[in-house]
């Protein structure tokens, strides 16, 4: 029974995690107009490569040489799972 609500709890948590995403863009155009046109789009582009990058690394260092494309498959999973769900 516990083990029920557990998933439950969270595969609502899940939808709600991918309800809430924001994009880079949605978070540019939610600025004051007079920093919009300060922001650097590739260096947020650079930043965000480099922190994969990074991310890839911890991964195949902790998890081995899998682990980057496993977590990859996992999470591309839940979305599809969440998105089914219609959550």
């Amino acid at each position: 029974m516990f083990v029920n609500y557990f998933l439950i709890f969270l595969i609502l948590g899940l939808a709600s995690c991918q309800s809430t995403e924001t994009s880079i863009g949605d978070a540019i155009n939610a600025l004051p107009p007079e920093l919009q046109g300060k922001v650097d789009q590739k260096q947020i582009e650079a930043i965000q490569n480099k922190s994969t990058e990074l991310f890839k690394e911890k991964c195949e260092k902790n998890g081995g040489p899998q682990a980057y494309e496993n977590a990859e498959v996992h999470h591309k999973n839940v979305a599809i799972m969440v998105t089914t769900l219609n959550i």
